[in-house]
């Protein structure tokens, strides 16, 4: 959510911290010749029409409204970042003493809920899995950055009422929701 360049560098610093973290330590439990499968989450540009794009325009409209400041709004940060191909090489590159990749794929990979969704055209349903999904990890970012001084109940208050527009929005504009994502399958030298 944030643009604040800073926040982004510390978010991309820490991407590359922890997937060199993760491989320095997974290579320390595999033994030579096993495999280390995972996927990375990558840069993609956010469709115009998205749940994310949807909660990133509740809290705009939270700002225009004055339940949200614009200086907690600048601060607001989901702790993940998506991390691209030049990225992702130069942590391998680190470690090319220890992994040798096996399998490198780009993939898109879409929301299960989707699926059912094209089944029953329930859009409240498929709002509520987007809802509680992008509640579970991003709650949280929105919450810390809250003023201190709020009261505790305000502030949740302001997350309720911020999941349950997201709902209404979800509810009225059913789309799928893609991630890209890299697979790999890396061998333990």
């Amino acid at each position: 959510m944030s643009e604040d360049p800073v926040i982004i560098k510390e978010l991309r610093d820490t991407a590359i911290k922890d997937l060199d973290n993760i491989l320095t330590l997974r290579g320390k439990e595999i033994k030579s010749g096993g495999h280390f499968c995972f996927d990375i989450l990558l840069d993609h540009p956010i469709p115009r029409l998205s749940c994310w794009r949807l909660l990133n325009d509740v809290v705009a409209d939270f700002v225009a409204l004055g339940r949200i400041t614009q200086e907690e709004r600048a601060k607001m940060a989901i702790r993940n970042y998506q991390r691209n191909d030049d990225m992702i090489n130069e942590v391998l590159g680190k470690h090319n003493s220890n992994w040798r990749i096996v399998h490198k794929e780009t993939v898109t990979s879409r929301f299960p809920a989707w699926g059912q969704y094209e089944i029953d055209h329930d859009a409240k349903k498929l709002a509520k899995t987007y809802t509680e999904w992008l509640q579970e990890w991003t709650a949280g970012a929105i919450m810390m950055n809250l003023a201190a001084t709020r009261p505790q109940q305000e502030k949740q208050f302001i997350i309720s009422d911020i999941y349950e527009e997201l709902f209404n929005r979800c509810a009225a504009n059913p789309m799928p929701l893609d991630v890209q994502l890299y697979d790999f399958i890396l061998q333990k030298l």
